[in-house]
């Protein structure tokens, strides 16, 4: 398995994991407000796991040579779970501002969808290196097209 292959399997789990964590982020405000949990739980979960995760949707869609779209989609999760990170720190100062927290949480809930869909299609779809040795290999440099 070449390079391209794996970061785009890294490129679908870390999608179903992100999307994953943003389920458990919402079950983890749920404990606290029904239930007698700890907000730190909610707290600690989404400042590591969810970052991480769109970090590392980032890098493998970079590794994987994924077309723009799905770079940018990528970039979208990382700007989104960044956002999310810093609303509750301006609760004090821009009350309005932090009462986008669940707003945005919906937001990482649906972009997070079209990058698990993407990450579908792109496993699905035969790495560059190996359309430049087809191509390569007839001396035939015309993209191909689907």
């Amino acid at each position: 398995m070449g390079r391209t292959t794996l970061s785009r399997r890294v490129y679908l789990w870390a999608a179903w994991l992100f999307l994953a964590s943003v389920v458990v982020q919402v079950f983890l405000i749920g404990l606290y407000l029904f239930a007698r949990g700890d907000l730190e739980w909610h707290r600690s979960f989404g400042f590591t796991v969810p970052f991480l995760l769109s970090i590392v949707i980032v890098v493998a869609a970079f590794a994987a040579r994924l077309p723009g779209r799905s770079k940018r989609w990528s970039g979208a999760v990382l700007v989104a779970t960044f956002v999310q990170t810093s609303l509750p720190g301006l609760k004090s100062s821009l009350p309005l501002v932090a009462a986008f927290h669940p707003v945005v949480a919906l937001l990482m809930l649906g972009i997070g969808v079209v990058v698990l869909r993407d990450a579908r299609d792109q496993v699905r779809v035969p790495a560059p290196s190996l359309l430049a040795a087809e191509g390569g290999a007839a001396g035939d440099s015309t993209p191909r097209s689907s």
